[in-house]
């Protein structure tokens, strides 16, 4: 994780060591113009992360509620905030599509043609209405370890065997971390 500028002339995104740009523009002069009232021709900031699947995404500190893109401190702030996000796991906050519902989530998932393709689809229909059947219009992020321990508990008490269960809640989840890759 880590802040970076971006020169106000050639919008190249750089360590905020660097004294001067590749452009030639002094960085520190632009910096300072940060402080002045006009911010024309300052410096924006910028926060890069890894996503738990690998991929970086970068994200303007402007894109923050409350926050100043030419503000380091405020730099700071929302880089501060996504390490935090990241250390308790709560990526779906760090992704700008967290408010999805289930529904809406599998509908999207459906239509994949890498998921048509495969030759459980009618399965992983059947086991996604079973899943949406609970918890059809709830957030994603709003589901937690204790609903789909619960939603287990339930499927077993109507007879239901725990490998088919299992299976089900496995499917969710294959839609789930595919959403948060694919964005």
């Amino acid at each position: 994780m880590g802040i970076l500028a971006e020169c106000p002339t050639c919008h190249t995104k750089q360590s905020i060591r660097n004294k001067k740009c590749k452009c030639g523009l002094s960085l520190d002069d632009a910096k300072k113009r940060n402080r002045l009232k006009n911010k024309e021709g300052g410096v924006r900031y910028w926060i890069a992360y890894r996503m738990p699947d690998g991929k970086q995404r970068r994200e303007s500190v402007g894109a923050f509620e409350g926050l100043d893109a030419y503000s380091l401190d405020d730099a700071k702030a929302a880089d501060a905030k996504r390490m935090v996000q990241k250390k308790e796991k709560r990526i779906f906050d760090m992704l700008p599509e967290s408010e999805t519902t289930f529904s809406e989530l599998t509908e999207w998932y459906l239509s994949l043609k890498s998921v048509k393709r495969l030759a459980t689809c009618n399965r992983i229909e059947g086991a996604l209405s079973n899943f949406n059947a609970v918890f059809d219009h709830r957030t994603v992020d709003d589901v937690k370890r204790t609903d789909l321990v619960n939603y287990q508990e339930q499927r077993l008490e109507t007879g239901i065997a725990p490998a088919t269960i299992d299976k089900e809640v496995s499917i969710a989840k294959t839609m789930v971390t595919k959403s948060a890759v694919m964005c």
